[in-house]
């Protein structure tokens, strides 16, 4: 188990957004349109939209800590049409470099020394080690970047009161009961947001595992504006609690055992985390669905 912090830990995490909006006229363009349907849907507005954000993410960089709740909504707003939304999230380290491009790297690193490894080298023990090494720090990476995730709350209460920063710190168990009873979606929830049934699909990349997807289900009309996430949540209780990971520990005979250790959990956020949030809309005409709406787009 990882050592308990002494004292109050803070956890510099700077909230960057780069925001990014994608137009869903030239999307829906693609998708075609046939006979009666296409006759009656020809006069409706393309879509337009813009993005709009609550929250002040270039304030929060210098006093995060467990106990924290960071309101940032970035949002798309429909000025014209219909349209559905997708957001597509990248979570990036503190340097900015994406986690998924990260662990790639890190996987080639591991690759390259498991075909180097040589059990009649005299050098063999060094790799050994520097081998069981970079596993052990992939898979800290890893768990980190599920942390993370795990921090980006949406508040689906009337008039978004259950995150509201004035309740109070929540904890871990106190936000995992907002969330089973839907009051509130984490988005390391791929599917349902607790009790009622989450409002967007997820879906993610198996070669970018920290750049995932979101679509919202139902077609979000003029005016109307679509938030993915409100909060970011550091729970209460993240100095005193911890994440598990795999890890490689050696022997006395030179051998490595696998199990799995225990990180205190800003302890493992470290310096923290960047967000690359960015949208696409696509003309509600396009499709019955807003899977199938961006299928056809796509093609």
């Amino acid at each position: 188990m990882a050592k308990k912090p002494k004292g109050k830990k803070r956890l510099l995490t700077a909230l960057t957004l780069i925001l990014l909006l994608l137009s869903g006229a030239a999307l829906g363009a693609k998708a075609a349109l046939a006979g009666e349907r296409a006759k009656q849907k020809s006069q409706m507005t393309a879509p337009e939209a813009k993005i709009v954000q609550s929250g002040q993410p270039e304030q929060t960089a210098a006093g995060i800590t467990a106990g924290s709740n960071v309101p940032l909504a970035p949002a798309v707003k429909i000025e014209k049409g219909t349209a559905y939304v997708r957001f597509t999230v990248e979570l990036q380290d503190a340097d900015g470099v994406p986690f998924s491009q990260k662990l790639s790297e890190k996987q080639q690193e591991i690759d390259q020394y498991e075909s180097m490894l040589d059990p009649d080298s005299p050098s063999y023990l060094a790799f050994m080690e520097t081998y069981h090494s970079l596993k052990n720090e992939y898979n800290q990476l890893a768990a980190k970047g599920e942390l993370a995730f795990s921090a980006l709350c949406r508040d689906n209460s009337e008039g978004a009161q259950a995150l509201d920063e004035n309740k109070g710190r929540l904890s871990a168990s106190e936000l995992d009961e907002l969330s089973q009873t839907g009051s509130v979606t984490q988005l390391s929830q791929t599917e349902s947001g607790g009790a009622e049934e989450s409002p967007f699909t997820a879906s993610e990349d198996e070669k970018e595992p920290f750049k995932r997807s979101y679509t919202f289900k139902k077609a979000a009309a003029e005016g109307e504006e679509i938030s993915l996430f409100t909060n970011v949540v550091i729970p209460a209780d993240w100095d005193i609690t911890t994440t598990s990971a795999d890890h490689f520990t050696e022997n006395e005979d030179g051998t490595f055992t696998e199990d799995v250790c225990e990180i205190n959990n800003l302890e493992l956020l470290g310096e923290g985390f960047k967000l690359s949030v960015s949208a696409q809309i696509v003309d509600a005409r396009a499709a019955d669905t807003a899977e199938q709406a961006f299928e056809n787009a796509a093609k």
